[in-house]
């Protein structure tokens, strides 16, 4: 018989070491969600986690222990707080954990490989015009759409075109080259959507209109009718359209290998273009006899002004992360020296139809004639600086939706609306008069871009 004490002694034993292999059984048979895993890894493992904390692995089937409480207060099932044991769950993300592949295809891949897709709501600078059709009240013909006369207004041109919002696209993938994940390489491509503009006219809505410009052989303001009651009826119209894009390839040196922070020196190469369109177009028809053509006459002219810009060139920068719990920070400054190879085409047509003849058609048009017309070539040193800092939130431990701002500078832009010229000699207009005036002239103007707005993204890595 056991005396009474030592039974409630022996009870009380019994009571306790039940408890205790329940308490210590419970984190290896609880059943978590793959992103509630308690890690549990050897003590190297835990030294790479991202708040480097230190636990003791059990042998195989009694369980993991629980790691001390973090000075940070983080949680067990915090992302901040995952080793390699919570991406080769069973059953983990991609199916990249233990029973679906080998455990050195899962070694090989975890954490080093990522592939980030971003929305971009971007706006972007323009390209400035000059006045290109221009309307006046209370002017006869002769004084009708001239800049300086009172009662002129411009109702095209004069201001930038193709400015404001612009979705876009950007793509990346990236991997770590070594298993210490201190040098990486990454690829990206950045596609701002090619938006086009219209705008057009008539005398039936505007009754006078014109084409203003400065007439070099009279040394005076003049402009070209195209519109006006009893002498003439005419339509104008126009097409501006803009498209940039960027491709890049960047190496990664990790010179921070504290957990939780990152901080790399990147390098590579940038290939950026960006293409611009305007074309102006008007009509012409002849009713009057107060004209160089007859009753019923059509002229049509056309202009046209293209610029291609391809930037080439290295880059060097830096970035930075920082990641606490589910909630990360990141922010990256590089700068692109290089050369802009700039592509200038100017042309231009007139297309005459006179009653009872064959139409006919000449080169030059209004404001593209044989002093400016061709494909003209430039190469421009040019810097291309960009900002950009980013907010992201673990979904998973694989995946990251991300929030950020972004902003792209280029020099020695040329753009198609400063190609322009308005001091024209009126000699030129098809048919030439003559074939030696200069006026207008190609001279390669150039100016600033940027284009700057929200991203919106996902961030898997594997």
């Amino acid at each position: 018989m056991i005396p009474d004490a030592n039974r409630s002694i022996l009870r009380t034993v019994a009571m306790l070491g039940i408890f205790g292999l329940g308490f210590g059984a419970s984190p290896a048979t609880a059943q978590f969600a793959p992103w509630q895993q308690p890690p549990g890894s050897d003590q190297a493992d835990r030294a790479d986690s991202p708040i480097g904390h230190e636990t003791n692995r059990l042998p195989e089937g009694e369980g993991i222990s629980n790691p001390p409480a973090s000075s940070l207060d983080i949680p067990e099932n915090s992302p901040a707080y995952w080793t390699r044991e919570d991406y080769e769950q069973d059953g983990g993300p991609l199916g990249l954990g233990r029973g679906y592949l080998p455990d050195s295809a899962c070694n090989l891949v975890h954490d080093r490989i990522w592939v980030r897709s971003e929305f971009l709501a971007w706006w972007t600078k323009g390209f400035a015009t000059p006045p290109l059709l221009t309307t006046s009240s209370g002017t006869n013909s002769s004084q009708a759409g001239i800049l300086d006369v009172p009662g002129t207004s411009v109702l095209f041109g004069g201001k930038d075109l193709q400015g404001g919002f612009h979705p876009g696209v950007r793509i990346a993938l990236g991997a770590w080259l070594n298993a210490r994940q201190t040098l990486g390489f990454e690829a990206s491509y950045l596609q701002i959507s090619r938006q086009t503009g219209f705008f057009n006219t008539s005398g039936n809505s505007t009754p006078v209109l014109a084409r203003p410009f400065f007439n070099s052989e009279t040394g005076q303001s003049d402009s070209q009718i195209v519109s006006f009651p009893g002498q003439q009826s005419g339509t104008f119209s126009a097409e501006s359209s803009t498209g940039l894009q960027v491709a890049e390839g960047l190496f990664r040196k990790n010179l921070n290998l504290q957990p939780g922070f990152a901080f790399d020196l990147v390098a590579g190469y940038r290939y950026q273009l960006l293409e611009d369109h305007l074309a102006a177009n008007d009509t012409l028809t002849f009713s009057g006899t107060n004209s160089s053509f007859p009753a019923g006459s059509i002229v049509q002219q056309s202009d046209r002004f293209d610029t291609r810009n391809v930037f080439q060139g290295g880059v060097v920068g830096m970035s930075t992360a920082l990641h606490r719990q589910w909630w990360s920070i990141d922010a990256l400054l590089k700068i692109g020296v290089g050369q802009t190879h700039s592509r200038v085409t100017i042309d231009g047509a007139t297309v005459t139809t006179i009653p009872g003849q064959a139409a006919t058609q000449l080169p030059g048009g209004f404001l593209a004639l044989p002093g400016n017309m061709g494909v003209h070539d430039s190469n421009q040193f040019s810097v291309v600086p960009e900002l950009g800092l980013n907010l992201g939130f673990d979904l998973s431990p694989q995946l990251r939706a991300t929030i950020g701002y972004d902003l792209v500078y280029w020099t020695a832009v040329a753009r198609p609306g400063d190609q322009i010229d308005l001091n024209i000699d009126p000699r030129q207009f098809p048919p030439p008069a003559i074939t030696s005036a200069t006026r207008p002239e190609f001279i390669l103007h150039t100016s600033d871009y940027w284009a700057q707005g929200l991203n919106l993204g996902l961030d898997l890595r594997f």
